[in-house]
This record gives structure tokens, sequence and C-alpha cells, in this order.
């Protein structure tokens, strides 16, 4: 089945939005500190915590990246002139990718569904995306945090396909 892409969009919001408020998963100490700026009584080293649990939750901003196209060819995300949002809660993904062009940004991709993580990997299941995977798909990503950035890269058959930094905001 297609989506139009404000359908994905939108979905992709409304999924996020979900996750992150179910009481099964929501966390008053990311909502205290979203919405006070920690000055609730969390302290500091309480969403630490929260964070060496599980260290990529947050919002995150396309910092730069690249991709193998058909082609066999790379293609960087500044000569694209494309830039991102991923926002990751306690199991859901989303992203909206778009393309800032002379008339205004235009849209370029999004995605959103569930996701595990290990030590080095996360692994997205989109359930909602508007570049073509199936249900039951998986990106498998190799990461590494450095310094307030989330290091990211794919690799499909051995071969790398995607590389991406992404600025925890």
């Amino acid at each position: 089945m297609l989506y139009s892409y404000p359908v994905v969009i939108a979905t992709s919001v409304l999924m996020f939005i979900c996750a992150t408020i179910s009481p099964l998963t929501y966390s008053p100490l990311t909502y205290a500190a979203e919405h006070n700026n920690g000055r609730s009584g969390v302290s500091s080293a309480s969403m630490k915590t929260e964070q060496q649990a599980n260290p990529i939750q947050g919002t995150w901003q396309l910092v730069s990246g690249r991709y193998l196209n058909e082609q066999q060819q790379w293609v960087d995300y500044a000569s694209l002139n494309l830039s991102a949002i991923k926002i990751i809660a306690t199991s859901h993904f989303s992203f909206t990718t778009v393309q800032q062009t002379a008339t205004g940004p235009k849209f370029w991709a999004a995605g959103t569904g569930t996701y595990q993580l290990t030590n080095t990997t996360y692994t997205e299941q989109p359930s909602l995306n508007s570049f073509g995977a199936v249900v039951g798909q998986e990106f498998v990503f190799e990461y590494q945090l450095k310094n307030n950035q989330l290091h990211t890269q794919r690799v499909e058959n051995g071969d790398l396909q995607e590389v991406e930094v992404w600025q925890r905001l």
C-alpha cells in the first residue's frame, strides 16, 4: 500500500507522540528535562542514569552523511542540501528529511517504526516510510557516540551503504 507524504509525516509524528506518552514507556525524568529544563527537582545525575540505559534516546539533528546510490556512487547529503531531525524514544524512532531549495524546504523522506539497540548496533524496523521499505525490512546501523554526536554506518552484504553523523539537540 502506498502512502502520501503528508500521511507518512503525520503518522510518524502521531506514532512518536503515542510512544512517548504511553504509560508503559513514558519517563517522568524525560518530561521534566524537556519541559522544565531540569528545574523540577530532577538531578543531572538522574538524567545521566537514564541516558546510560539508552544512550541514543533523544532528539538528533543531521550534521552530515552520504549513501551509496544504485550506480554504486557515493552521494553526499551536503550536495543535496538535506537537513533532518530524528527522534528516538524508548521503543520507537521517527525522522523527517527535507531538501533546502531556492523556494524553501521540499519534502525528501520520512519514516517511523520500532528499533532494537545493543552496545554496538541500532536496528530500525520501519512500519511507515516514504522510501519503499516493506514491512519487516530492517536497517542495521553500527553506532558510536562521540561528544554528543551519534555516528552511524549501515553495511549490507559486507558493503558499506550509508554513513551519518547526528548532533544531539
